[in-house]
């Protein structure tokens, strides 16, 4: 499901992010991340190759063309939305219900394990980056990670979360597109 739950009484500050449009910028940057290691587990991004030599089509492989597509458009939008054309902010802020809402026109039972499947990598490379930067996550799930900074000053949780976001950005390029908003 990709949330993380770690209730407690934490006596340090514990900073809420939210992360804004994650289902569309992780259709726009899912194929772009690395393979990594989690838990144990290996997670791959990039889609898997297909074989018609030997006839082997996998569900996921056979809805590409759909994902780039898609990656295509959303790029066009986010850019069209930066200019100011309200249309296309629109458009970047519906897109998730229009995927993942299984009564809407725009929805395929692949395409939605699809980019679920790749938001939750996301997610998950995300959380492993901060906690391997010693952050205590609390929660998560697709709108929002909690965490707890362990700083006693407001000033302090404040600059360790700007530290976060920055390094978060600076260390995987595609995490650049991914607004974490404290």
């Amino acid at each position: 499901t990709g949330k993380v739950k770690n209730p407690g009484f934490y006596t340090s500050y514990c900073v809420e992010l939210d992360m804004v449009n994650l289902v569309l910028i992780s259709t726009a940057i899912g194929d772009d991340l690395n393979t990594e290691k989690l838990s144990g587990v290996a997670i791959n991004t990039k889609p898997a190759k297909i074989s018609i030599q030997s006839g082997n089509l996998d569900e996921m492989s056979t809805i590409q063309p759909a994902v780039n597509f898609l990656k295509d458009m959303i790029k066009a939008w986010i850019k069209d939305a930066h200019s100011g054309i309200k249309e296309a902010d629109d458009l970047v802020e519906n897109y998730p219900k229009w995927i993942l809402t299984r009564n809407n026109a725009l929805y395929d039972p692949i395409l939605y394990r699809r980019i679920k499947s790749t938001t939750k990598d996301v997610i998950y490379q995300i959380l492993l980056k901060l906690t391997n930067l010693g952050t205590k996550v609390i929660y998560s799930d697709f709108e929002k990670i909690i965490i707890n900074t362990k700083k006693g000053t407001f000033t302090e949780a404040l600059n360790n979360v700007k530290y976060l976001i920055n390094k978060l950005h600076e260390d995987q390029k595609a995490y650049k597109d991914i607004p974490l908003e404290p």
